[in-house]
Parts: C-alpha cells; sequence; structure tokens
C-alpha cells in the first residue's frame, strides 16, 4: 500500500501541478499534439503479457509451486523482450506519420519528433522490466519496489524541473519517463531474477508455460489491449475533428477524474494478488464475502469522488491554468457518470483476474471498448465532444453485465448482485446530478477557499457515508 501511495505522489506531481508549466514552456497547441500522439504511445506499451504471467506466478504461490512460478516470471520477460523489438519499431512508424497531420513548425516537429524517439525507448524498457514487478508481488516481495520509489520519484522530476529550466522541448516529458524506467529496471530486475534462482537455482523456460503465456497472450493481445484502446486513442480521435488546442483543453478539464479514477484502480489493483492467493486456496466463500464488500465500497467512493470533481472541476481548473481551458459542466457531468461505471466495472475486473479469468476478462472488455471507440468517433463527428465519457458509460455497462455473469458460473451463486449494482448506479445518477446544479453556482477565488470548501465536502460525505453503510448495511456487506 505505501508502494501505491508513492506511486500516486509521483503521478500528481507530474499529471497536475506540472501542467502549468508544460503549457508555459511548449504552448497549448504543440501540448494538444504531444497528447494525441502520446495515446498511441501508452496503447501500444499495453501489448505485453506481464497481466497474465503475474497472475499465473500468484496463482503458482498460493499452491506453493514456486518453481512454475519462476518458469511464469522467465517466460514472460522472454516474450515481452521479443514483442517490444517489434512494437517499438511499429508504433515510431505510426506516431511519425500522425506528426504530419498538424501544421508545425520545423522546430516544433523536431523537438516532438525527438520525444517520440525517447517514448519508444522509454517503452522497450517498460517491457523488459514489467514481468518483474507482478513476480515480486506473486512471491510477497514488494519491499524491493519500495526503495526504488524515491528514486524514482526523484528522478524523474528533477529531470523534468531541470529540463523546463534549461529551455529543453517537450522531449524532456518521455526523457523523464526514461530515466524512470532505467532507476526501477535496476530496482525490480536484479532482485527478481535473483528471488527466481533462489527458488529454483537455474532458470527455467519451459514449453507448457510458455504455450500457456502465448495462448492467453493471445486473448490479451485481441482483447484486453482493445478494452482500452477507447481511453488511449479518445483524445487522438477528437483531434482529428477539434484543433490542438481545444484538445489540450478538453484534457485538462478531465486531468483530475483521470487522475481519481487512477487512484482508484491502483488501490484496487494491489488486492489482486491476495484474493489469487485466497481463490486458489478453495475458500470460495469467503471470496465471496470479501467481492461483495468491495464492490459496495468502491461504489460509495465513485460517488463521493464524482460528486467532489462536479461541483468543484470548474473552480479548481479556473485557478490551476486560467479561465480559457475549462470546457463545461456537460463534459463534466460525463466524465463525472463515467467515473463511477468505470470503477464498478474496473473493481468487477479485477475480480474476475484473480479468480482466473484473465482472458475473459479481457475479451469481455473488447467489446465494450468498440462502443467506446464507435462512440467517440460518432459524437467529435457530429460536433457533440463534450458527451464522449459517455461511452465509457455504454462500454462499463456491458463489461459488468458481462463480469457478473462469469462470476456466477465460476461460483455457482451470485457473486455480485446486478440488481445491487443498479440500485447504486440510480443514487450515483441522482447525486451527480444535484452536484451539477450546484457546482455551477459555485464561484471560488482562491486556493483557501477552494481547500476550504473541499475539505468540508469531505467531511460531511464521509459523516453520511460510513454510519449508513456500517450501521444499517453492515450484516449484508460482509
Amino acid at each position: 500500500m505505501v508502494i501505491t501511495w508513492i506511486d500516486q505522489f509521483v503521478m500528481l506531481v507530474t499529471g497536475i501541478f506540472m501542467v502549468p508549466m508544460y503549457l508555459k514552456a511548449f504552448g497549448d497547441h504543440v501540448y494538444g499534439v504531444w497528447l494525441a500522439t502520446g495515446g498511441v504511445v501508452a496503447w501500444v506499451a499495453m501489448f505485453n503479457v506481464s497481466m497474465v504471467s503475474g497472475q499465473r506466478a500468484a496463482s503458482a504461490c498460493g499452491r506453493r509451486r514456486f518453481i512454475r512460478a519462476t518458469s511464469y516470471f522467465w517466460g514472460g520477460l522472454c516474450i515481452n523482450v521479443a514483442l517490444s523489438l517489434v512494437l517499438s519499431s511499429v508504433g515510431w512508424f505510426i506516431v511519425t506519420g500522425l506528426l504530419r497531420i498538424w501544421d508545425l513548425s520545423t522546430e516544433e516537429s523536431s523537438a516532438l519528433q525527438r520525444a517520440v524517439n525517447y517514448s519508444m525507448l522509454a517503452m522497450m524498457l517498460q517491457f523488459w522490466i514489467s514481468s518483474s514487478a507482478p513476480f515480486l508481488q506473486a512471491v510477497q516481495r514488494p519491499v524491493y519496489l519500495l526503495y526504488a520509489r524515491p528514486i524514482m520519484a526523484i528522478s524523474q522530476l528533477g529531470v523534468l524541473f531541470g529540463g523546463i529550466r534549461m529551455g529543453c522541448g517537450i522531449w524532456i516529458i518521455p526523457m523523464a519517463l526514461l530515466v524512470r524506467n532505467a532507476v526501477l529496471a535496476t530496482f525490480a530486475m536484479i532482485p527478481a531474477v535473483w528471488i527466481s534462482l533462489k527458488l529454483a537455482r537455474r532458470v527455467i523456460i519451459s514449453k507448457a508455460t510458455l504455450r500457456d503465456v502465448l495462448r492467453s497472450t493471445s486473448q490479451v493481445v485481441f482483447g484486453y489491449v482493445i478494452m482500452n484502446a477507447g481511453p488511449k486513442l479518445s483524445l487522438l480521435i477528437l483531434s482529428l475533428f477539434m484543433s490542438p488546442t481545444w484538445v489540450a483543453a478538453y484534457d485538462i478539464t478531465l486531468r483530475p477524474i483521470l487522475f481519481i479514477n487512477t487512484v482508484i484502480g491502483r488501490i484496487t489493483v494491489v488486492l489482486i494478488p491476495a484474493l489469487s492467493h485466497l481463490v486458489g486456496s478453495g475458500d470460495l466463500l469467503k471470496s465471496r464475502r470479501i467481492m461483495r464488500a468491495g464492490i459496495v465500497i468502491v461504489a460509495s467512493i465513485a460517488i463521493i469522488a464524482a460528486s467532489g470533481y462536479v461541483v468543484f472541476v470548474e473552480s479548481f481548473v479556473n485557478l490551476w491554468v486560467g479561465n480559457s481551458r475549462y470546457v463545461g459542466d456537460v463534459l463534466a457531468f460525463s466524465a463525472a457518470l463515467g467515473l463511477f461505471y468505470t470503477s464498478m466495472s474496473q473493481q468487477m475486473s479485477n475480480y474476475v483476474h484473480s479468480s482466473g479469468g484473465v482472458g475473459y476478462a479481457a475479451l469481455g472488455g473488447a467489446a465494450g471498448s468498440v462502443v467506446a471507440i464507435v462512440w467517440t468517433y460518432l459524437v467529435a463527428s457530429l460536433a457533440y465532444p463534450e458527451l464522449v465519457p459517455i461511452g465509457a458509460v455504454l462500454a462499463s455497462i456491458i463489461l459488468i453485465t458481462t463480469y457478473a455473469k462469469w462470476l456466477r458460473k465460476r461460483f455457482v451463486v451470485d457473486v455480485v448482485s446486478l440488481k445491487l449494482i443498479g440500485i447504486m448506479a440510480l443514487a450515483a445518477l441522482l447525486t451527480l446530478l444535484l452536484a451539477t446544479l450546484f457546482g455551477s453556482n459555485l464561484n471560488l477565488q482562491s486556493w483557501v477557499q477552494f481547500v476550504t470548501a473541499v475539505s468540508i465536502f469531505l467531511m460531511l460525505s464521509l459523516l453520511v457515508a460510513l454510519p449508513f453503510f456500517w450501521r444499517k448495511h453492515r450484516a449484508k456487506i460482509i
């Protein structure tokens, strides 16, 4: 948990506090182009097998089959190295071609091309180390990653601040990520290799393990990666119809809620190895109880977070980067509703993942993402780009229904009731409507007023939510 929060702090600084510096140093136009092309890089980087190999290793450790766990580590590493070489080349050609779409000066084009080169190097390194962190989590030795986090944070932020002060181009952003990944490679790869050799005393690359990883990876490539194509490529699709400056404003308006969604996802995903151990041990009754409690807790957190976003986002953006970069209340409401449904589908996906359905979780999300991509293109082409986040709502409804059916088949009985999710969704809709009406009349003029208002909102939300769920529904939830 400590590792997760350190990650969130670095994300907060680089993803929130650094944006005004980016806009001042690079300009809205260049930054908007970088956001559009960066989505392609982030999407291509998802074509790795660490999710599959990590889940398999955790499940093997739960049955105390440590040699098999190390085999999954080495197998996933070999496949990732091969994938990185191919995909980095493909991604480079795609992004380089996209840079010709926008009207860029020679200096801007040169800086963005350099940024693409550094992005691909960072992505390759990420592929090589992505099998190590899940393996360390699987063998319950995450302390090595804890040592890396402060050094990674200092290195990344140091490169960003120093590069911007020295007048470097936008390529300093991926350069900082490359340095961060290099630090992680040092602190994750070496301990992972050492522990695997300690457990098995040799490098084990089993044909059966490779076949298992490749078979599930094929599902991930056509499922999980497609599932995430919508969020990663939405800015690129919008840039085909809107100016890079508007795309930058769109990203700025959504940046707080994307950060909130990532925090919720990171907090819940760390439970996958522990839940995989629990399911692997055969205690299905306890597994069901934990899953039911978890979905209600996540729904409550998502409702509070989404409501807070709708109420305070306009004031936050105005104080953060200026009055001209807030898109509007329609986008804010759509994004908040998308946050609730996305949080629910993420939690359901974690349950399926932990229960051994990695490939099914990926394939189930593919249909939802296709809906989101089509929706994004449709509303952007019709000049209603503020409704793009509604695609996440439609996609999440498909995901939640699909995952609930799989869990029922896996555990025989309903693990999470769709009726319960429907009630929570209705509560979220009504709460967000009221929050939108209240937030549209709120005008905070200083950071002191903003922090005070947010603190009061959080305290009131906790006073309402905690007693309700603990006293009245403790027995049903737990």
